[in-house]
């Protein structure tokens, strides 16, 4: 039994704290938060100075190409698939997550001359009108995306859950 327990604690302390020690010493982080299409995040802009980000959407119901705001294109979908009285940082969790895949999708397109498109199977689905929750959250959430390597993460979720991930 003891063989046992020894095993184990080598294991778990090989699989669990040892990653953790080694991107300590290389000072990297599993998740990191970038704005995004920026070259650095250390820059400070006040809102005057900052230019909108526009992407290529074609829209799957009227089969034509649509030009979004980044920011107005992540509310409307965050709108579209988030349920009316989510958490606040739920909210803002898929709004990050959100942007992220629009701006993986603009360094690894998937469809010729389109960032993303509104088919909810394969991409995101838009509300005609974003949530005031849903503005909210994408405003102060502005920018940020979650990065691995430091490019833009593919930070995809299952819209098709049946629930089963509901608290």
């Amino acid at each position: 039994m003891k063989g046992y327990l020894s095993m184990f604690a080598l294991v778990f302390l090989w699989c669990a704290v040892m990653p953790a020690i080694i991107n300590a010493k290389n000072g990297q982080a599993y998740y990191e938060s970038t704005p995004a299409f920026t070259e650095t995040a250390d820059t400070e802009e006040t809102s005057a100075d900052k230019k909108p980000i526009y992407i290529r959407v074609y829209n799957a119901e009227t089969d034509k190409r649509e030009e979004y705001e980044l920011e107005e294109y992540t509310a409307l979908a965050l709108s579209a698939i988030m349920d009316e009285g989510s958490e606040a940082e739920a909210l803002k969790a898929q709004a990050v997550a959100i942007r992220s895949v629009i701006c993986y999708r603009h360094e690894n397109p998937c469809h010729e001359g389109f960032e993303i498109c509104t088919d909810k199977e394969h991409c995101f689905a838009l509300s005609e009108t974003a949530r005031e929750e849903c503005l909210e959250a994408v405003d102060e959430t502005e920018g940020i995306i979650l990065t691995y390597n430091g490019k833009a993460a593919f930070a995809v979720s299952h819209l098709s859950s049946c629930v089963s991930t509901e608290s």
